[in-house]
């Protein structure tokens, strides 16, 4: 059975989930805690799969609660459950909370959040792997776009600026994305638009995020990420992005296709960052990448690919289900078990596309034509190629 922590220091909130959630107690093993000592206490003792905690309660709070369970238990998907809504707040929060969830919630969104979040762990059931994934906080960026952000912020840059700068940064993207479309803000709906997330946000959100986070300092100077190299990274990922983009026909999927070509290889980014010595090892077999294609010498090195790695993070964050299902299947489309087929395949698609326009290799595309057809692959190949070429000019 499935372990799920309630932290609430209100004990007719945990009476209220215990009724809301009674008729799965055959499938998950529901635990309340009082307070945020009795619950770390809790997860010393047993193994937990889930957190949702409260934020704002008396001694420990809620980022102190989740932050004790990134240390003790870092596979544990952590979610804070508040109507607390002051920004200091969300930016504690957002250091080591994967989820927010809005006070009054709702047994159908409390739910889908719970199933979503055990969905993902089923995704990548390696619990090496979700450890390592669990405990990132940050992700790694390439310094200078932080300088940038940073300095453009100080001097009250216009908006414009703003997006143009964070859309450059793989990691910035997916932490945009991550918290505005977290309950705890608000919005209506879902978007994959960096645009309409840096707005929403505000800049004093994504200064004290940049500011306070320290994306790249814990990470400066690390073998694996130096053998990665984050710059080459982040122009394959907007080339991708951008490809994908190119071949979406409304808002909806050229927003969703943009993200998760953008985010598509973060997990490399993650396993470089968490394991730098074995990620710089892999790297420099002269198989990798060559005779054996780097996510298949990933899942005999790890256990699991960074594909695996970055859609198990992108879900357990909340992203929409369509860029985390882009994300994991982006080197084998034809298998994908859920997600819009569409983006997928633009993703995969626009992948082999940029690496041939990169590095003049011809990319495999057998598989997505199997899923689109041969016509419809070589109108998107040839529109992407155009797309590429318009940004390098």
């Amino acid at each position: 059975m499935k372990r799920i922590l309630f932290v609430d220091d209100e004990t007719r909130i945990l009476d209220g989930i215990r009724r809301m959630l009674f008729r799965h107690r055959g499938d998950w093993d529901l635990q309340f805690a009082a307070d945020g000592e009795t619950a770390v206490a809790l997860i010393e003792r047993e193994p937990v799969d889930i957190v949702i905690s409260d934020m704002r309660m008396p001694g420990m709070d809620g980022a102190e609660v989740l932050e004790a369970v990134r240390r003790v238990r870092p596979g544990a998907v952590r979610i804070i459950l508040s109507g607390y809504s002051e920004q200091d707040a969300s930016v504690r929060a957002a250091r080591v909370a994967h989820q927010f969830l809005s006070k009054p919630c709702e047994r159908e969104g409390l739910e889908e959040t719970i199933h979503r979040a055990l969905a993902m762990r089923k995704l990548l059931d390696n619990s090496t792997v979700q450890d390592l994934i669990g405990g990132v906080t940050v992700l790694p960026s390439a310094p200078y776009l932080y300088h940038q952000l940073s300095e453009c912020i100080t001097r009250d840059g216009a908006l414009g600026e703003v997006v143009e700068i964070v859309q450059q940064d793989i990691s910035m993207c997916a932490r945009m994305l991550q918290i505005v479309n977290s309950a705890f803000f608000g919005l209506p709906q879902y978007t994959s638009s960096i645009e309409s997330a840096v707005a929403y946000l505000g800049l004093n959100v994504i200064q004290s995020l940049a500011l306070t986070a320290g994306l790249f300092k814990s990470y400066e100077g690390k073998e694996g990420l130096n053998a990665l190299s984050l710059d080459r990274e982040q122009r394959h990922a907007a080339q991708v992005g951008a490809a994908a983009r190119a071949v979406m026909r409304d808002k909806w999927t050229k927003d969703h296709a943009f993200m998760a070509g953008m985010v598509h290889d973060i997990g490399k980014v993650v396993l470089a960052a968490q394991q730098p010595d074995r990620y710089a090892a892999l790297l420099a077999r002269p198989e990798a990448g060559s005779i054996t294609p780097l996510w298949e010498a990933e899942r005999i090195h790890f256990g699991a690919t960074h594909a695996d790695v970055g859609a198990y993070l992108l879900g357990i964050w909340g992203l929409p289900q369509e860029v985390v299902a882009a994300v994991a299947y982006h080197h084998r489309p034809g298998e994908a078990a859920f997600g819009d087929a569409d983006i997928i395949a633009a993703v995969a698609l626009a992948n082999a596309v940029a690496k041939e326009n990169e590095d003049g290799d011809a990319g495999t595309d057998g598989h997505i034509r199997r899923i689109i057809g041969d016509k419809q692959v070589d109108a998107w190949r040839e529109e992407m190629l155009h797309a590429l070429q318009e940004d390098e000019t």
